[in-house]
């Protein structure tokens, strides 16, 4: 065998043996091998599960008045996030808005890429929360959050009753930035959405072994309702969270409520 076979031949076992990961030559990055697939949605259990959500939900008459004003506005003064014009979110970010759950920034941007902090994400669900009826109102003492954490811009706002029971279930408040799966769960809770029992076998994200049992079953039922999609199969739970992000996740719950 000659040298130049060997080496082939050499290369080719250690490739084989090489585990579900690799380092990318020259860059020293960590590249993540696909060692099984992602499981598809079933859409009748979809469809079954939104159901049952509508059942509960419902979105306020004062809520749909509330959406037309500010259409009209926008039709009135033509007035938007130029910031947003191309990007993947734009269409759920004008959404969110009309609907208002989330809001600008006074120069005019929205900042679809800025990440989103404990208290702005408690204060968009909240706003979520607040056009919504079937909602079980919970408690909250204001004795139960650390209100030196909340910055001076939310703390009249994070006393009302649904801000103050999403930042007491969460304890998440203050200005450190949310992941992915805590908004997320965050979500899930304020829906009073209970985590899911998963089928055995079951891959709802490539990622999803870094998730607790109990985070994956939150994860899973937002799946179901289509209310989390992820990223070519993965979930990436520890990356911030953008305002792009967090827009889409709650205009897909109008999607289905509508």
């Amino acid at each position: 065998m000659t040298k130049k076979m060997l080496a082939i031949f050499l290369a080719g076992i250690m490739a084989l043996s090489m585990p579900g990961w690799a380092i990318a030559q020259g860059t020293g990055v960590m590249i993540q091998q696909r060692d099984r697939d992602q499981t598809n949605i079933n859409d009748a259990d979809q469809e079954q599960a939104r159901l049952q959500l509508k059942d509960r939900l419902h979105i306020l008459d004062q809520a749909k008045d509330q959406l037309q004003e500010r259409l009209q506005s926008q039709d009135q003064t033509g007035l938007g996030f130029p910031d947003i014009e191309g990007h993947w979110a734009m269409e759920q970010i004008r959404s969110a808005y009309q609907w208002g759950l989330v809001n600008g920034y006074p120069d005019g941007s929205f900042g679809p890429n800025q990440n989103v902090t404990g208290t702005e994400g408690i204060v968009m669900i909240s706003r979520l929360m607040e056009r919504l009826s079937g909602i079980t109102a919970g408690t909250g003492s204001l004795d139960d959050v650390d209100w030196e954490l909340v910055p001076l811009w939310a703390r009249e706002r994070l006393q009302e009753a649904v801000a103050l029971r999403i930042a007491v279930q969460s304890q998440l408040y203050g200005e450190s930035k949310l992941n992915r799966l805590q908004f997320a769960v965050m979500l899930a809770k304020a829906l009073g959405i209970e985590p899911t029992e998963i089928p055995e076998g079951t891959v709802d994200f490539l990622d999803q072994d870094s998730i607790s049992a109990t985070e994956l079953e939150y994860l899973h039922a937002l799946r179901n309702l289509g209310l989390i999609v992820g990223n070519q199969g993965y979930f990436y739970p520890g990356q911030a969270v953008t305002r792009a992000e967090a827009a889409c996740m709650l205009d897909r719950v109008f999607d289905i409520l509508e």
